[in-house]
């Protein structure tokens, strides 16, 4: 099957689709579509701009690009991702013409999600089993493009058609599921919450958004960044005023506070009690 051809800042391929496998390794231009990509993260980071949106993609997530959107990769860190490109007529002939992919959902096929498909949500995730779903059929549908055997065309048919009902699956409004912050994460900022950590730092390091990440973050903890923060701190000085012997002042700041005040006041109000007396309390 033949390559997708650059042409100025649009593209155009010959079949009606093709799988392609990208190594970036630096930002590209905004450029814009006319066919619909879905892009899937094998490996790496990076934070896509959809139609202005950022998407801080990561491996497992997925994108769904549609007709005319606007893209364009800014942040890159080892990114690896399936770039699969579909015109719907491919799948049907009845949608030969059309300028929005969801359009596919007016077929018999694909009926059911036309009222459950959330249409603004371009961001998906897929975990455990489901990732290992869709990464098998994308490997199977990527080998089956670069054969000649027979039958081809209609493994590709099939193909393509069962990663779009795996990926509308995803979009199908009672199905959504954010992806969540890893307890790799909470637990990272447990055991360096003594230190100057902030939520645009963390969020930037771990390739989030800040703002997406500090809704996504209340969403699932059910608190703050900055609440969590301060519970782990108090965690922590709790913990030293029952093992140690270090003065409370001493205590405030291997627990991360700089404001010894601070430290009195914020501890009060969660344990109920002065820092001296919390610790006579469990001797």
């Amino acid at each position: 099957m033949p390559p997708i051809r650059a042409l100025n800042n649009r593209y155009e391929i010959d079949e009606g689709c093709y799988i392609s496998f990208v190594h970036a390794s630096k930002p590209t231009a905004l450029h814009t579509h006319d066919f619909l990509e879905i892009t899937y993260i094998f490996k790496g980071h990076s934070i896509q701009i959809v139609d202005g949106v950022e998407y801080p993609v990561r491996t497992g997530d997925v994108l769904f690009i549609n007709y005319g959107s606007t893209h364009a990769i800014e942040v890159v860190k080892d990114l690896i991702y399936a770039d699969i490109i579909i015109k719907p007529e491919f799948i049907s002939e009845s949608l030969k013409g059309v300028e929005n992919a969801f359009a596919l959902l007016e077929l018999d096929g694909f009926k059911e999600f036309a009222k459950t498909v959330d249409r603004n949500d371009r961001m998906m995730h897929f975990s455990g089993p489901q990732r290992r779903q869709i990464e098998s059929l994308i490997m199977l549908v990527k080998a089956e493009q670069e054969t000649e055997r027979p039958g081809k065309e209609l493994m590709l048919r099939s193909g393509f058609n069962s990663l779009l009902t795996l990926v509308f699956r995803k979009m199908a409004l009672p199905m959504r599921k954010e992806p969540g912050i890893g307890a790799e994460l909470l637990e990272y900022i447990k055991l360096h919450c003594s230190e100057s950590l902030t939520m645009e730092e963390t969020a930037r390091a771990n390739y989030y958004n800040p703002a997406y990440f500090s809704r996504l973050f209340k969403k699932q903890t059910g608190c703050t960044f900055t609440e969590y923060l301060t519970s782990c701190r108090i965690d922590l000085a709790c913990r030293l005023l029952k093992e140690t012997e270090l003065k409370v002042s001493d205590i405030a700041a291997e627990s991360g506070f700089s404001d010894r005040t601070k430290f009195y006041k914020v501890f009060f109000e969660k344990m109920g009690m002065t820092p001296k007396h919390y610790r006579e309390s469990k001797t």
